[in-house]
């Protein structure tokens, strides 16, 4: 087959794919053997591999890994003595979770990092006197990871090759939590006390210290706010402020050194951000009514904040059975989310492809199925010519 016809068939089946395919979903990452729950954390950058917990028949949760290609949960067990696990996040590809695993008789819980090549959990140490330890977020390539290690008080810390480090305190405070993480593992994000008020800190690997990064309009040095997670770069930040039946979802960005409201949706008195894409565009995370029903929302500059539980099926997504309380993770590129929904009662994490395709006009649709019928046509008379098997197989 000459060059040009390659390239004729190859455009023309691209052409057909375009035009018929159908981005967003739903998927039900189903239960443990014999659990009761599970609950998605965290999602790699294409949103094929995703992390979190569920309950097994005893009652205890297990840190699990799931993958779109198996469609099951992998168990990644605890350490030695341990009852406990969760999955907070993973890697880039896939390969490195962290999490923590933990004893709750014996009050003490380790940071985990667990790869595909080992298969077990690798302790991450904790800071000395410490008897806690939690692994929250890591870099892409599963170089940097950001956590807390506590004791007598709390402390953020980042491990790496080199070990673990303290991130510090705001000046004066008693403690700090690490909960993000830049792509390069410059950037922690998290929160800290500023006598004793929960403040959203953002911490560089340049200045070695916390950046108070203020409260939305209205606020003052009185006003909680809490970051959870950070962009690709480390310029956008989200989490919430506030607390109790005024908490408010935020984003800040570097760029104007502010954080905008999110807004909330209609009925709700709460919003958390959780999550923020590489690009710092789309952000996930939960609103809540005043009965305390939850509701997963997403947002962006474009659309504003949107009830997942709405957005999916005007994208033609069908949610029966569903209930979509809230989304904790988003994948890098921006296109799926995790979390927990309701699903017949059970509450059962969730994969969705948020990402809308637009509906092909008539036009397109009659040139792709000519062009791609005649090209499949042309190299099914080649392949029959060179060889007459090669035709049933084609053809089927």
């Amino acid at each position: 087959m000459n060059l040009p016809m390659r390239l004729f068939i190859v455009l023309a089946c691209l052409l057909c794919a375009s035009v018929t395919a159908r981005a967003a979903s739903i998927t039900n990452v189903g239960l443990l053997d014999g659990g009761e729950y599970t609950e998605v954390d965290g999602l790699n950058g294409d949103g094929s591999v995703a992390v979190g917990y569920g309950s097994i028949p005893s009652g205890d949760s297990r840190a699990f890994r799931w993958t779109a290609t198996s469609g099951t949960l992998q168990d990644l067990g605890v350490f030695p003595g341990d009852i406990n696990s969760i999955a907070s996040a993973v890697s880039g590809d896939g390969s490195v979770v962290v999490g923590m695993s933990w004893n709750s008789p014996a009050n003490t819980s380790r940071a985990f990092r667990w790869t595909t090549t080992s298969g077990t959990m690798e302790d991450l140490g904790r800071l000395p006197g410490d008897s806690f330890a939690r692994a929250t977020a890591l870099t892409p390539d599963g170089s940097t990871i950001v956590g807390t290690s506590s004791g007598s008080s709390e402390m953020a810390v980042r491990w790496t090759s080199g070990g673990i480090q303290p991130i510090g305190l705001f000046s004066g405070g008693s403690y700090s939590f690490g909960n993000g993480v830049s792509n390069d593992g410059s950037v922690v994000v998290g929160y800290g006390d500023i006598a004793n008020t929960p403040r959203a800190y953002r911490w560089t690997a340049a200045s070695g210290t916390l950046q108070d990064l203020g409260t939305l309009p209205g606020g003052s040095g009185t006003t909680q706010t809490i970051a959870w997670g950070v962009n690709g770069d480390g310029s956008v930040v989200v989490g919430a402020q506030g607390t109790g039946a005024e908490m408010r979802a935020f984003r800040w960005t570097l760029a104007s050194g502010t954080m905008q409201d999110l807004g909330p949706l209609p009925d709700s008195i709460n919003t958390r951000a959780w999550a923020v894409s590489a690009d710092g565009a789309t952000v996930v995370g939960e609103a809540e009514d005043n009965d305390g029903n939850l509701r997963a929302f997403l947002w962006t500059p474009t659309l504003g904040i949107q009830d997942i539980n709405t957005y999916l099926p005007s994208l033609g997504v069908d949610l029966t059975d569903w209930v979509l309380n809230v989304a904790f993770t988003v994948s890098a590129d921006g296109n799926w989310i995790g979390g927990i929904g309701v699903y017949q009662g059970t509450d059962t994490g969730f994969v969705a492809n948020i990402t809308p395709v637009p509906e092909p006009s008539t036009w397109a649709m009659t040139v792709a199925a000519i062009a791609c019928g005649g090209a499949l046509t042309r190299f099914r008379r080649f392949r029959s010519g060179r060889d007459g098997s090669e035709i049933v197989r084609n053809a089927s």
